[in-house]
């Protein structure tokens, strides 16, 4: 906050002061009566990119005639000094003071500017006036693109900001930044994120669509990980003809949630690129169904729907696929697959429908993870997707 040592022409306690001390004075600079003191501002972008140089300003809140200096000290997360310089000033009602920082000089992602004003200019009246003032901002170097040049050691438990300093000695390189999906549209947690800048480790982002990827495999409040998968089976043992336990939520070929999923995705990647995350995690110990289980996944109108058009790729008619699966269907529309329970009751020994309907998962799981990866790689073209805990998709 600035201050100023000079004279005023208002009474305090009946006498006229020659200078006010720091936290009692407030004039306006080059102004003829007393009053707040408008902040100065420390103007540097947010995010700034490693491999130029970026102009910044020292901005008065308004316009100074005088001569005085700027020093600048930038320091990075760690505490080591990356610049310090003093900037010569003689402005003649100069509304900033422009400086450079060359931005290829960070080391860490997390940067602060330091300004300190010394100003000496004159009132209306013509005498003079000494202004100081300090101003801080900070800023984000953001990483360049090769953090795969090296080996990376990510820490995936949540730590505090303590003990992320610690590892980071230890030689970790990395964190895992959560997804939060509990507050609307907010993609991560603030706190969560700064714990780790701060300790100069670069991050990935947890989770981002698990509720899609890993339906039947994700922590739910109150039960058991597994409990939508243990559901789908016991209904199965009731009766293994309803076809209802062999409906995928959500199924992986629903337009409406790959497109939720792709604006999901695109949000995170924006939100955080100027911290360039290792990657982008779509889902942790993804799968068709529970982990690499197997199930007779995806019954749903989508799902079939979706297959009917990729069978039409692999047979040259309806009639031919008749052939190959032994059916009588009239229309492609009527295209129902056959079960593990249906098939383990055939005489014939041909499985081909079945085989086909497990091909097809595999299929719309692979294109499901494509569609996250294009959305991915759509918001920033350099941004790496991927999936943790990798499955044998079931």
């Amino acid at each position: 906050m600035a201050y100023i040592t000079g004279a005023c022409d208002r009474p305090r306690d009946g006498k006229l002061p020659g200078f006010w001390p720091r936290t009692a004075l407030s004039i306006l600079l080059g102004g003829a009566v007393c009053g707040e003191v408008g902040a100065n501002e420390l103007v540097v972008q947010p995010a700034l990119k490693r491999d130029r140089t970026s102009e910044a300003a020292y901005r008065f809140n308004k316009p100074a005639t005088g001569t005085g200096f700027l020093d600048i000290v930038w320091s990075d997360a760690v505490g080591r000094i990356v610049d310090r310089r003093r900037i010569p000033l003689d402005l003649s009602e100069a509304s900033e003071a422009s400086l450079t920082l060359d931005i290829r000089r960070a080391v860490t992602t997390k940067n602060q500017i330091a300004a300190h004003l010394s100003f000496d200019s004159l009132d209306q009246s013509g005498r003079p006036i000494h202004r100081e003032d300090n101003e801080t901002k900070n800023f984000i170097a953001t990483p360049t693109g090769s953090a795969w040049s090296d080996y990376q050691i990510i820490m995936w438990q949540r730590q505090t900001s303590a003990t992320y300093a610690t590892l980071k000695k230890l030689g970790i390189t990395a964190g895992m930044l959560e997804t939060n999906h509990r507050e609307g549209s907010i993609i991560y947690t603030p706190n969560s994120l700064a714990s780790l800048v701060d300790a100069d480790l670069r991050c990935y982002l947890e989770n981002i669509a698990t509720d899609f990827y890993s339906p039947y495999h994700r922590w739910y409040d109150g039960r058991t990980v597994n409990w939508r998968f243990q559901e789908a089976k016991q209904r199965y043992w009731a009766n293994p003809l309803d076809r209802a336990a062999f409906t995928r939520e959500p199924s992986l070929s629903d337009a409406e949630w790959l497109k939720n999923i792709r604006d999901r995705l695109t949000r995170s990647v924006q939100a955080l690129h100027a911290y360039r995350p290792l990657y982008y995690s779509l889902g942790d110990e993804a799968g068709v169904g529970d982990l690499s289980a197997f199930w007779d996944f995806d019954l749903s109108d989508p799902s079939l729907a979706a297959m009917r058009e990729w069978l039409k790729n692999g047979y040259e008619s309806l009639a031919a696929l008749n052939a190959r699966w032994g059916t009588a269907f009239s229309r492609w529309d009527e295209v129902i697959p056959m079960t593990t329970y249906e098939a383990m009751r055939r005489s014939d020994q041909n499985f081909s429908a079945w085989a086909d309907f497990k091909e097809w998962m595999y299929v719309a799981f692979a294109r499901a993870l494509k569609s996250g990866t294009d959305a991915v790689h759509a918001a920033d073209a350099d941004a790496i997707s991927a999936i943790e805990g990798a499955q044998i998709p079931g």
